[in-house]
Order: structure tokens, then C-alpha cells, then sequence
């Protein structure tokens, strides 16, 4: 069956926490669903936020089993890099460069996502949905929408981090 996966995330470059979140749309047979929350590893980029949106949509809705065992997958991210490295990773990533931490992650999430496919027998695309916009068209309103519930977990994120913090 063919399902339609939008997913965006959040990330607070700016705040001391680099709190983030993610959300994902999924359409199935025609059941639509929101799936989200703020991420339990500490994401150094942008970048490996938007990958790992992606792949807790994908998971989250194979717990839910609102995607099933050999679906075909049209995935759908405002971010280019994520198209580009989720599929194949960063390859090696040896030496001491400064984007280590942010290469070991992609590659982290390019090893989940891969095996999420394999284990489930999912076959997959992606394809751009513009951000950012205020294009009416369904993709992009929706993105809008996984775009507005990733900022509000990361929201929850960072206030949870600041008050552990004793701010």
C-alpha cells in the first residue's frame, strides 16, 4: 500500500539546551494521523534533527501499525541534506574534523532508517516539500502544521531543560 509520510523538525540552535523536536503526518488508506514529541538523544544539528523527524514518523507509525509490513513509502522533508544522507550516510568519517559528532549522528540515523526499511520489507521515496511558506497547497500546508507541533515540543523540551537547570 502506498503511504505518504510529511515529517519536520525543530531545533534550538540558539537556546544553551539545543532542546528539538519532530512531528510526522502519516496518510494510509486514507487514515491520517499526527505523530510527534521532543527527542531523547541530544541532536547536534539541525540536520540530524530533520533526519531523525523521519525516522520516529517512520517508527511511531510502525508501532501503531498505521504502516504496515511492505508498504511503499513516499517520504516528504523541507530538507534537502536529510533527502541527500538519510538513504546512504556519511560514509567514513575518520580523523578529527570539527562536524564529527554531527556526521556520527547522520550516520546513526542512516543505520536506523536502513534497517527499519529492511526489517519491514518497506520500500521508499522522497520527495522536497517546500517550508517556510505560506503555500496553501496541501503538502505544504501540512508541513506547516508537522513544522508548528516540532517547535512546540522543542518548546516543552527546552522549558523542562531550563527548570532542571533551576532557571
Amino acid at each position: 500500500m502506498l503511504v505518504t509520510v510529511i515529517a519536520d523538525a525543530s531545533f534550538a540552535v540558539r537556546s544553551k539546551y539545543q532542546s528539538s523536536g519532530w512531528a510526522a503526518y502519516v496518510v494510509r488508506d486514507n487514515v491520517r494521523r499526527y505523530y510527534g514529541g521532543s527527542f531523547h538523544m541530544q541532536m547536534v544539528s539541525n540536520i540530524t534533527a530533520e533526519c531523525g523527524a523521519i525516522v520516529n514518523g517512520v517508527w511511531s507509525a510502525l508501532e501503531a501499525n498505521h504502516i504496515c509490513e511492505g508498504d511503499r513509502l513516499i517520504i516528504q522533508t523541507d530538507c534537502m541534506a536529510a533527502i541527500e544522507l538519510l538513504p546512504k550516510g556519511y560514509g567514513s568519517i575518520s580523523g578529527s574534523h570539527k562536524k564529527r559528532p554531527h556526521m556520527k549522528q547522520i550516520n546513526e540515523m542512516h543505520f536506523e532508517f536502513a534497517r527499519l526499511m529492511l526489517v519491514n520489507g518497506l520500500k521508499y521515496e522522497f520527495r522536497h516539500v517546500r517550508g517556510h511558506t505560506n503555500d496553501t497547497a496541501s503538502r505544504s500546508f501540512v508541513q506547516g502544521q508537522c513544522d508548528r507541533l516540532a517547535r512546540r515540543h522543542m518548546a516543552i523540551q527546552d522549558n523542562e531543560r531550563r527548570k532542571a537547570d533551576g532557571g
